[in-house]
């Protein structure tokens, strides 16, 4: 508890360096190879559109999906990932990214918009391997 992980994966259209508040791995079989992987980090929801900045470009998500998925409905244009939440409107939504062959990864977003702290939002990553 309490540690965070570093890690950092190299892709055909670059390298990203994720700092994870936890970290899991999987396997078909206790003595088999590794078929997946996930990470996550909490934090501010400022922090939260950071990190979905940044790995955005490098896992082919276009910035105007990040941008639409970051504003708020009361902006004037209803979210369609966004639900009413006791501290602001929640958003989730993710995205499943081929990188390599027989690679992909998942990134889910869930941020409370509006709401102030080191955990209105999340970005999980998770890699699917096979």
């Amino acid at each position: 508890p309490g540690e965070v992980v570093l890690i950092d994966v190299t892709l055909p259209s670059g390298q990203l360096t994720w700092t994870a508040g936890g970290l899991a791995a999987w396997a078909a079989s206790p003595d088999g190879p590794p078929t997946g992987a996930a990470v996550y980090e909490n934090g501010t929801e400022e922090q939260t559109r950071q990190r979905l900045d940044a790995s955005a470009a490098l896992l082919g998500i276009d910035p105007a999906e990040v941008i639409a998925t970051l504003t708020p409905s009361a902006s004037g244009t209803p979210n369609p990932w966004g639900s009413p939440g006791s501290s602001g409107e929640r958003v989730q939504r993710s995205w499943d990214r081929p990188v390599a062959a027989g690679i992909s990864i998942t990134v889910d977003v869930d941020v409370a918009l509006g709401q102030a702290g080191p955990f209105a939002g999340s970005v999980r990553y998770q890699l699917a391997f096979g």
